[in-house]
């Protein structure tokens, strides 16, 4: 297990801006210009507890050194690049290639409700797990 630091933009702190809930994180945002080169988009899944949001992505084969988090106000971005190990003495002959190889990115709205100092990423067996807190006062939901 690998704890990866999450980069805050300038400006990230400011907050998010309004949108409430679950179903607003995989609404497209672009507050980054997405790569041209990008040749793969990996799965994604994500949930919610009573105090965190989780999003988890499928990065299988992705060394922590090519992964990169960014949160600027209200979107986190998942950006790195898979590549395949072809610095071998014999030629290679493939006869499928169906994983994807190159540069990937994700980017993901981050609800209204979340609290931006409370953020974890842990990358596991392949998969980055983000968990952002829940602002909660007294058990109740703030939004």
């Amino acid at each position: 297990m690998q704890f990866l630091k999450i980069r805050l933009e300038k400006g990230s702190l400011k907050g998010p801006s309004g949108t409430k809930g679950i179903g607003c994180m995989f609404s497209l945002r672009a507050p980054f210009v997405p790569l041209e080169d990008t040749t793969w988009i990996p799965e994604a899944d994500l949930y919610e507890t009573q105090h965190y949001y989780i999003l988890k992505v499928n990065v299988a084969g992705v060394s922590r050194d090519n992964l990169d988090l960014t949160l600027y106000e209200d979107c986190l971005r998942v950006s790195g690049v898979r590549m395949m190990d072809l610095f071998r003495e014999e030629p290679l002959c493939f006869h499928r290639l169906e994983m994807g190889q190159g540069r990937f990115e994700r980017s993901f709205r981050v609800p209204a409700d979340a609290d931006l100092e409370d953020i974890e990423a842990v990358l596991a067996d392949g998969i980055l797990t983000v968990k952002i807190g829940k602002r909660v006062y007294r058990g109740v939901k703030v939004v």
